[in-house]
């Protein structure tokens, strides 16, 4: 529950901890999905078009929150997004390509 409430905090997202989705602002509500993630301590993250609508400054956050449950828990990270260079760049993360759903590299 520490990353997830660490991570409310950062995002400013402490007013909405007893929300339900349907009443967090749209543009909050990405981070705040993944923070719920983050307290069931799943085995593997999923990070699906984490880029998509968040500001650069507030991806940095989600990865870093996600960085940092990853280094505690040594669970799995699965990230699909159309910016994959920024990924590759940023956190050296290994990029596959997919084409029909299928490995293309």
């Amino acid at each position: 529950h520490r990353h997830a409430h660490t991570f409310l905090l950062r995002m400013g997202l402490m007013e909405h901890i007893n929300d339900r989705p349907a009443r967090i602002p749209p543009e909050k509500l990405k981070m705040a999905l993944f923070c719920r993630e983050l307290v069931v301590g799943p085995r593997i993250v999923i990070l699906e078009r984490p880029s998509y609508g968040l500001s650069r400054t507030e991806l940095d956050y989600l990865m870093d929150a996600t960085l940092s449950y990853q280094a505690e828990s040594s669970c799995g990270l699965l990230i699909a997004d159309d910016d994959a260079d920024f990924f590759a760049h940023k956190y050296g993360f290994f990029v596959h390509d997919l084409v029909d759903g299928r490995l293309a590299n």
